[in-house]
């Protein structure tokens, strides 16, 4: 009988509540769990600096006492821990690469600890080519595109969806590659053109106010500010909208217009994103040629204002989700990108 192998994992927390990357960790950890024995290591990183650094320091002594075969960090950042730490520096580890984090210019002890990793996984080829252009020396990395839930069979026919835009995510401060502000750039002009359409932004964040005042102070109307909703009524109304803005420039994945495509929901984006790689040849989108508000709104306007097209382009969405990025398609590719790893370890 094959021992199974102990892996531990480092992360931020897992799920929602810690973000896209949370989502990332869980689901890596749910792949773990099938085949090895898992322990997790959280990092707080809302506590003050000097007491999280103190707490991962004792824990991760304690779990290296365990003895794990393999050490996975869910992003650059924790990773520094592994070339810090004397007692981790023998155990072989991986990285997860995700997006923005790696997109700067840095050095020092990140850099060290992507230079020596048995294994540098990332969530799109576009994150790594784009860290590439400020830090040329970044190693090979396997491509690991994630998955989302599989969803409903049957979604809701266009015939039945009005003229709605949906957002979904976090509103953050001083991040304007997160793209809520061009959203609201692009509301205007959409109004101006289609008045009978309406906007659902669902998340929350320390910009929220901010945004929810800007939309006041401009008059935009058929705004509504959601805040945090529970999955039933995030998914209907996914099913009652004729397209998913997605204005962001700074992810490497998208998991939230992933999941909306699921469900047949084109998405508006903008060129030269990862949503170049994810639906190739445009299918399934509307791209805005530059991120201008008109450009924005153009590429909106063409699914808003048209729903057989958005039907269209929904279902193409769908299909590629289907295809391509569920959760098991995930599984299978995490498998497949540690299994040369996971044998030299047995």
């Amino acid at each position: 009988m094959k021992r199974r192998l102990r892996v531990m994992l480092v992360t931020s927390g897992l799920g929602n509540a810690q973000g896209g990357i949370g989502v990332v960790a869980e689901m890596i950890a749910e792949v773990l769990y099938e085949n090895t024995d898992v322990l997790i290591l959280r990092h707080h990183y809302e506590w003050p600096r000097p007491v999280r650094i103190a707490d991962m320091v004792l824990r991760s002594a304690a779990f290296a006492l365990a003895r794990p075969d393999l050490v996975i960090y869910e992003h650059a950042d924790l990773a520094q821990l592994h070339v810090t730490l004397p007692y981790l520096t023998r155990i072989p580890f991986v990285v997860f690469l995700h997006g923005d984090e790696i997109w700067e210019p840095f050095g020092g002890r990140r850099k060290e600890a992507l230079l020596r990793a048995d294994l540098l996984l990332t969530n799109s080829a576009f994150s790594v080519r784009k860290a590439r252009v400020k830090n040329p020396w970044i190693p090979e990395a396997k491509v690991v595109w994630l998955g989302v839930p599989a969803p409903p069979p049957h979604v809701a026919p266009f015939s039945e969806r009005g003229p709605v835009a949906l957002y979904v995510g976090r509103m953050a401060p001083n991040d304007p590659l997160k793209g809520t502000d061009l959203l609201l750039d692009a509301w205007g002009p959409i109004q101006k053109a289609l008045s009978s359409s309406r906007l659902f932004l669902v998340g929350d964040g320390a910009d929220r106010a901010r945004l929810r005042e800007r939309t006041r102070r401009e008059g935009l109307s058929r705004v509504d500010f959601l805040g945090h909703i529970g999955d039933a009524a995030r998914d209907a109304l996914y099913q009652s909208s004729r397209a998913f803005l997605f204005p962001s420039q700074k992810e490497g994945f998208g998991l939230a217009a992933v999941e909306a495509a699921s469900f047949g929901v084109p998405i508006v984006g903008i060129q030269g994103t990862v949503l170049e790689e994810l639906f190739p040849g445009g299918s399934g989108t509307s791209l805005a040629a530059q991120a201008t508000g008109e450009s924005v709104a153009e590429a909106a306007l063409k699914l808003l204002a048209d729903p057989e097209r958005a039907e269209q382009e929904g279902m193409a969405a769908r299909d590629r989700v289907l295809s391509t990025f569920l959760r098991s398609h995930f599984r299978d590719r995490l498998r497949a990108a540690m299994a040369p790893l996971m044998a030299r370890l047995k």
